[in-house]
């Protein structure tokens, strides 16, 4: 079986260059247990850095700062051309010395079918109460609170995670993420749209060191990049009259942060 672990930069080599340092000093208890593991990292740095070589398995190179849903996607392809069976989505701040490989062979030998696993990351609650409405999707996404519902059992169900880590299952998943978001809310689309069983893990840890990438190199244009994501979001979701009108009423906005995003 072969499993690749991919992660995606954005001017964090040092960063990248310790997680695939993780990676490798795993490769020998998963071959234990069966396990091929590589790594991959896709770049999103742009001229003049994008000569920069990492010490992972392979690279990609995007040559521009595509985003975190096409890094991702690209990564992903790359994994579905190649066979491999599963994909570890790493973000570049994120260490994975924590990670259970005896807790992955019971994940993936588990009669449980899924298609995405979300990581378990100290401080970030993944959302375990199936959304009914327009509503009971909006509310969560703009407070990014804790579900009252807890997890109960490991692999529960879930129906929205953090994208600084999950696992993908390329035997069950086409495609990764919708290629008009560009850094926010991939993962809500994904799992609000889509008919996948997404379980979360208390198992597979992984530390996450909070959005350096993001507060390093975009700073106050984040904010606008998360509003953006979040009109995207709200106009692909299943359409209703609460959705078409709130749309509706924020499209000048929406036309307004569109040209400050762009504006550089």
């Amino acid at each position: 079986m072969k499993i690749l672990f991919q992660v995606l930069d954005y001017h964090l080599k040092t960063d990248v260059d310790l997680i695939v340092n993780e990676i490798d000093g795993l490769k020998k208890e998963f071959l234990s247990y069966g396990f091929i593991i590589q790594s991959l990292v896709i770049s999103n740095d742009e001229a003049p850095h994008s000569g920069l070589t990492y010490n992972s398995d392979f690279e990609i190179k995007n040559y521009s700062n595509v985003g975190f849903a096409q890094g991702n996607n690209v990564g992903f392809n790359y994994a579905k051309r190649n066979n491999f069976d599963y994909v570890v989505c790493l973000n570049p701040d994120v260490h994975i010395n924590k990670f259970s490989v005896k807790a992955f062979n019971q994940l993936v030998k588990s009669p449980l079918t899924f298609d995405c696993v979300a990581l378990s990351v100290k401080g970030i609650a993944h959302f375990a109460t199936e959304p009914k409405n327009f509503f009971s999707i909006l509310f969560p996404y703009v407070r990014r609170s804790k579900d009252k519902k807890t997890l109960q059992n490991d692999l529960d169900q879930i129906y929205r995670f953090h994208g600084c880590g999950f696992i993908v299952n390329c035997n069950s998943v086409e495609f990764l993420f919708d290629p008009d978001t560009f850094l926010y809310n991939e993962e809500d689309l994904k799992c609000y749209k889509s008919d996948l069983i997404v379980r979360a893990s208390n198992q597979l840890v992984i530390d996450h060191h909070g959005s350096k990438a993001v507060k390093n190199k975009f700073g106050l244009r984040k904010y606008l990049l998360m509003f953006d994501s979040f009109l995207i979001f709200i106009s692909k979701l299943p359409s209703t009259k609460p959705i078409k009108l709130f749309y509706t009423l924020m499209l000048p906005t929406a036309i307004f942060i569109r040209i400050l995003r762009d504006f550089k």
